[in-house]
C-alpha cells in the first residue's frame, strides 16, 4: 500500500482527533505541492513523541499497533516528500515574506536549486529569481522533470559567478552532507568583489552540510520571528541561517 493511502487507512482504523488531524494536514500539503503550488504556513509538528504516543495507546488499547506504525510512517513524511516530489526542506510564502521585507530583496538566486520550490516561494511573494542547478541529480530521478520555477543549468559556483553582480542575495536549501561542493562554494563567495546576501536552509551540524563547512563558515541566524515561521515539522533542527 502506497504511503498516503497507508496513512488514511490506519488514521480512519484509529479513530483518534490528534492521529486524524495530522494526517489530514499532510493531505492538504500533497494536495498543495502536486498542483506546483507553495503552502502559506509551515506544517505543524508531525508525529509523537513517546510520552503523547504512550498517552494514544492508552486512549485506544485495542490499536496500539496501528498506532505506532501510523507514528513510524509520519515520521517517514521528509523522506516521502523527496521521493514524491523532490522536496527536502518545504518553503512557505509567510517566511519568504518575512525574509523578502526584512532584507528588502528585489532580485534572488537559488543555486544547487533542485525541484526551485525555494525560487518559487520568493516568485509568489514578488521577487523576481533564477534558480539554477547543474541537474546532475535529475538523470536518475524520477522526481527530476516535476520543477516548481525552471531551472538554469549551472554549477552553484557559475551561478554565483554569473548573477552575483546584480543578485540581492543567494539561497541554498539542503546541501548535502558529504563532499566539499559547499567548501568551494564559500570560498568562491568570499573571493567575490560584490557580496550579495547568503542564506541557507538546513541544520547546522546535521543533515546538511559538510562537518567541514560548519567548522569553517561564520554562520548566524537571521530572526527569530522568520524561524518561527519556518519551523520544522520534525525531529531535524531546520534554520534559516546567514552565512559568511
Amino acid at each position: 500500500m502506497k504511503y498516503l493511502a497507508k496513512l488514511n487507512w490506519l488514521a480512519q482504523e484509529i479513530g483518534l482527533q490528534d492521529v486524524t488531524k495530522q494526517v489530514h494536514q499532510i493531505n492538504e500539503l500533497t494536495t498543495i505541492l502536486g498542483d506546483q503550488r507553495i503552502p502559506k504556513k509551515h506544517l505543524a509538528d508531525i508525529g509523537f513523541l513517546p510520552d503523547k504516543l504512550e498517552r494514544l495507546c492508552e486512549q485506544a488499547p485495542t490499536k496500539e499497533l496501528e498506532i505506532k506504525v501510523i507514528n513510524q510512517l509520519l515520521n517517514n513524511l521528509r523522506n516521502y516528500l523527496a521521493q514524491e516530489f523532490g522536496l527536502w526542506s518545504i518553503p512557505n510564502l509567510t517566511t519568504a515574506e518575512l525574509i523578502a521585507m526584512k532584507y528588502h530583496l528585489h532580485d534572488g538566486l537559488e543555486i544547487m536549486a533542485g525541484n526551485a520550490q525555494w525560487t518559487k516561494a520568493f516568485q509568489d511573494v514578488g521577487v523576481n529569481m533564477v534558480a539554477t542547478d547543474d541537474l546532475s541529480w535529475s538523470v536518475t530521478s524520477a522526481t527530476g522533470a516535476r520543477n516548481f520555477a525552471p531551472v538554469t543549468r549551472l554549477t552553484a559556483i557559475e551561478a554565483l559567478i554569473r548573477y552575483a553582480t546584480v543578485a540581492d542575495f543567494v539561497i541554498l536549501a539542503w546541501a548535502p552532507n558529504f563532499g566539499d561542493a559547499d567548501i568551494a562554494l564559500l570560498e568562491a563567495y568570499r573571493n567575490l568583489p560584490r557580496k550579495p546576501l547568503l542564506l541557507m536552509v538546513g541544520e547546522r551540524g546535521g543533515a546538511t552540510n559538510s562537518t567541514a563547512f560548519w567548522r569553517t563558515a561564520k554562520v548566524s541566524t537571521i530572526s527569530a520571528a522568520i524561524n518561527r515561521s519556518f519551523k520544522s515539522f520534525d525531529f531535524i533542527n531546520e534554520k534559516i541561517l546567514k552565512v559568511e
